[in-house]
């Protein structure tokens, strides 16, 4: 995901100083609609999920206490994987159009 987040801030010349994946969501969302709701959080455990990925740049990281299941990980992975293709194939459209 911060792979698919530099390539915005390259679009943008800008590199935004924030961790927290909501904030960085809805800026990315301002540049491609297209990567709004690509990590659901409509029920309790999609929410969750969602909190576990956003904690995991600290928590896994810092805090030993940090858990995350094989299955957890499996299905965030497969949302970060589509947020990664999304993200460069706007991208790569945007730069077609500058040219």
């Amino acid at each position: 995901m911060k792979e698919s987040l530099a390539h915005l801030a390259e679009l943008k010349q800008d590199e935004p100083q924030e961790h927290h994946l909501e904030i960085l969501g809805d800026l990315a969302a301002d540049y491609c609609a297209e990567l709004a709701g690509i990590i659901p959080r409509e029920t309790d455990r999609e929410k969750e999920l969602f909190e576990l990925l956003d904690y995991a740049y600290i928590g896994a990281r810092y805090h030993d206490g940090y858990k995350i299941t094989p299955e957890e990980l499996k299905y965030l992975a497969r949302c970060v994987e589509l947020l990664q293709e999304r993200t460069k194939v706007s991208c790569e459209e945007k730069m077609r159009n500058i040219q």
